[in-house]
């Protein structure tokens, strides 16, 4: 595998974290991981940081770069939006 090029793996209900370990992976140029339930933060490295946003895309509790959403500060800013309700 070390020598993968393309990582399709959409749609298919995959669940938990991106393992770290495909960061090894330098001859990957092409993934998509899109719609699955993956969450946490996407590994970042030159692999996941280069692809397009859709590649990610219909996860919605995952957060990173090329999302550029953090998990994070949309907890913050929904908690500071239910203080400053009257």
């Amino acid at each position: 595998l070390t020598r993968l090029e393309s990582l399709g793996l959409s749609r298919n209900q995959l669940s938990g974290k991106i393992p770290q370990e495909l960061a090894t992976l330098s001859f990957l140029e092409d993934i998509n991981m899109s719609h699955n339930k993956l969450t946490g933060m996407i590994p970042q490295c030159t692999q996941f940081g280069g692809q397009n946003k859709s590649s990610f895309g219909g996860n919605i509790s995952l957060c990173g770069l090329p999302l550029q959403e953090s998990i994070f500060r949309d907890k913050a800013q929904s908690n500071l939006q239910s203080k400053n309700k009257c």
